[in-house]
């Protein structure tokens, strides 16, 4: 199986896997279903390790900018707060090795071996250059009619204050959707997601400003930035990974006590 692998070897500086003391399950499925790619397990932070106690420290997580910055009405939880500490530490340690260009699983994440072959092709159309780029996620809006008239009511929402849309920059509104880049990618807009994504030097620099102290989710930056044209920001139409059965088991993310 290492063949298939051959081009991700080639094209990243390093590859991460974040995952947890503990869950082996996680573990297993990524030896089995990643087999001749040279990546590296992440130990991501742990909730187990800390207390709701860090989520009063405004030097760690501020939950004023935090409810300003993206339309919620909660805070983020001890879990969320890990998660996307986990991902930071990566930027940090891209930055600190040197690495121009990283690709970075979470531990529930697997292969789909019949794109991969078209990976290198694929990448070739961002001849630009690219910063961010997400390999597979979820929750979001393609244009069309429906998102239209989904944009014009969240502009509305955002004007009138309803359900704190007005907390939902109105650039943010326009660049809801997917947009059109090219036949494989398109330009970022809102989507959640962030077990399988690339990021730039670049790109690793900025989240880590944005992120000090924790202000979101660790997928939400990806979407909820007051400086989006900052960074060349892409989603592939097409899905080179996906996630496992091992993504039911709960994680360094949920809510509850998992």
């Amino acid at each position: 199986m290492s063949a298939v692998f051959a081009d991700l070897n080639q094209y990243f500086d390093k590859i991460y896997v974040i995952t947890l003391e503990g869950y082996e399950a996680r573990q297993a499925s990524i030896k089995a279903h990643f087999e001749g790619l040279n990546y590296e397990f992440w130990p991501g932070t742990d909730k187990r390790d800390f207390s709701d106690e860090v989520l009063k420290d405004t030097t760690l997580y501020n939950d004023q900018i935090h409810r300003t910055t993206k339309r919620t009405s909660r805070s983020m939880t001890l879990g969320e707060y890990c998660c996307s500490v986990s991902h930071r530490r990566i930027f940090e340690d891209m930055l600190e090795q040197g690495h121009e260009r990283v690709l970075i699983f979470e531990d529930d994440a697997i292969p789909v071996l019949s794109a991969l072959p078209d990976f290198n092709t694929t990448m070739a159309s961002l001849a630009e250059g690219w910063d961010l780029i997400l390999f597979d996620y979820y929750d979001h809006y393609l244009e069309g009619v429906g998102s239209s008239v989904k944009k014009a009511l969240y502009k509305l929402y955002h004007h009138l204050h309803i359900a704190n849309w007005q907390h939902v920059p109105k650039h943010l509104i326009d660049n809801i959707t997917m947009r059109e880049h090219n036949e494989h990618f398109y330009k970022v807009g809102k989507c959640s997601g962030a077990h399988s994504y690339a990021v730039s030097a670049k790109a690793a620099k900025h989240y880590i400003d944005m992120q000090t102290p924790v202000i979101l989710q660790a997928d939400r930056i990806f979407y909820y930035d007051n400086e989006p044209e900052k960074l060349k920001k892409f989603a592939s139409k097409k899905s080179f990974f996906d996630r496992g059965d091992v993504s039911l088991i709960s994680s360094i993310q949920t809510r509850n006590g998992g």
